[in-house]
């Protein structure tokens, strides 16, 4: 059996987001780098603000944004597996999941 797992560092600018979406089989770990970032879940409404140092988990399927809300850049690593890697843009959980090309 082979795991899938990405992994990627970003850096937001203050007030830039990752716009509200979900994964259907991927655990999503995010960890600040440097910065202020809150993660903002969706259904039940939630909201973890990180700073450096500081991760928060996301469970396959659930809807998740994530941004900069801090006023220096924001440094992420963002951990997404294992699983085969998706992402579906939108609020509601019943939207349909496409396979990122």
């Amino acid at each position: 059996m082979t795991v899938d797992a990405r992994v990627t560092v970003m850096t937001l600018a203050p007030g830039q987001s990752i716009p509200a979406h979900r994964h259907s089989q991927v655990t999503d770990t995010t960890f600040c780098l440097a910065g202020l970032a809150a993660v903002h879940f969706l259904d039940p409404d939630e909201r973890v603000r990180l700073t450096t140092g500081e991760r928060a988990v996301v469970a396959p399927g659930r809807v998740h944004s994530v941004a900069n809300i801090g006023t220096i850049p924001c440094r992420l690593l963002l951990v997404q597996g294992p699983g085969h890697y998706d992402f579906s843009a939108g609020l509601s959980p019943a939207q349909p999941v496409y396979p990122r090309l």
